[in-house]
Formats: structure tokens, sequence, C-alpha cells
């Protein structure tokens, strides 16, 4: 039941990014992964990598789907750490504060995302979570050979298994800041 709720979820979000393609844009970058809480006991901080597809139709209004993957480092052997995250975060960034969103402007944004988890760690547990993150961010907009690109940097504090998580497994908390360059196809 689970996963068929997780694939409704996905599908949905694929089929919404798919009705206007002029908006869409396709991002790769570098995410910097800080535990947080009794997190930060049992693993220290660390990179990871970072893919995104955002849907700008709306001038202040952006939806999309992140994922951030990251191999967690551990404190010094200390159990139970964990090894690594996959995170599929279906997102919305909002952004008051502008009213157009077109090139050579910096544009803060706050954002809100669903997070569907894969979290491995030094145990025979389920990695499956399920949780959200909130945040807050700037993004520039320009033109370089005709395309139209976006530089993005964020921050979310996330909580990626807070909704539904296995028995015995604790409660993750991230402070996750991303630095995404997106293209428009």
């Amino acid at each position: 039941m689970k996963s068929k709720i997780i694939l409704i979820i996905l599908t949905f979000a694929f089929l919404n990014l798919q009705q206007s393609y002029a908006n869409l844009y396709f991002g790769v970058g570098g995410s910097y992964n800080m535990p947080y809480n009794n997190l930060e006991n049992y693993n220290e901080n660390t990179t990871g990598f970072r893919f995104e597809i955002i849907n700008k139709e709306y001038c202040n209004l952006w939806y999309g789907v992140k994922i951030d993957y990251f191999d967690l480092k551990p404190k010094e052997q200390v159990f139970p750490y964990m090894e690594n995250t996959l995170l599929i975060q279906p997102e919305l960034k909002y952004a008051p504060f502008v009213e157009d969103c077109y090139d050579n402007k910096l544009i803060p944004y706050v954002q809100g995302n669903l997070t569907i988890s894969s979290i491995s760690g030094k145990d025979d547990l389920s990695k499956l979570g399920l949780g959200y993150g909130l945040g807050a961010g700037v993004c520039y907009n320009f033109k370089l050979f005709d395309k139209c690109f976006m530089l993005d940097l964020d921050g979310l504090y996330s909580l990626p298994n807070n909704i539904y998580k296995v028995e015995n497994r604790m409660k993750i908390e991230t402070i996750n800041i991303g630095l995404t360059l997106s293209i428009n196809i």
C-alpha cells in the first residue's frame, strides 16, 4: 500500500511537470548536508549531489522535483550512524517579493517539500521514510548563448522521515545547503 501511494505522488508530480515544456528547467549541482539534533552525534557534515526539474510556468510559483544524494560519514565509528540517503522531493517555491521573474534579477523565495527518503544505516531496518522540508533561497536568472539559465542557492531544514519511519529508526533532521545550475530547454 505504501509503495502505491508513493508511486501515485511521483506520477502526479511528473505529469504536472509536462504541462508546459517552455518553462521547464533541468538542473544539476552540489549540496552540503549538516546533521542536526540527534544525528549530529553520529554523523559528520558531508557533501552530495543534486538533480532538479523545475517548472516556472507561473512567475512567482514554481514546482518540480529535486533529488539529493549524500554518502554520510560516521563520527568515530559510533553506532547507529547512517550510511547514505537518497531524497526524492516534490517541491514548491514561492517568490512573493518580485513582480516579474525575468533575466538578470536576484529572486528570493521560500520553499517547502514533501520528502520520500531511502536512508541506509548500520542496521537491517527498512530504508523507507516520508517527511518534509522547509527553507528559503535566492536565484539569479540570466541568458547565455540564447538560452535561459538559473543559478539557485538554497537552504532547507529537512525532516526526511518525520511523517513515516520504520519502528526503532531515529528521526533524522538535517540542514541542507545546495547550489544548482539549471537550463531551460
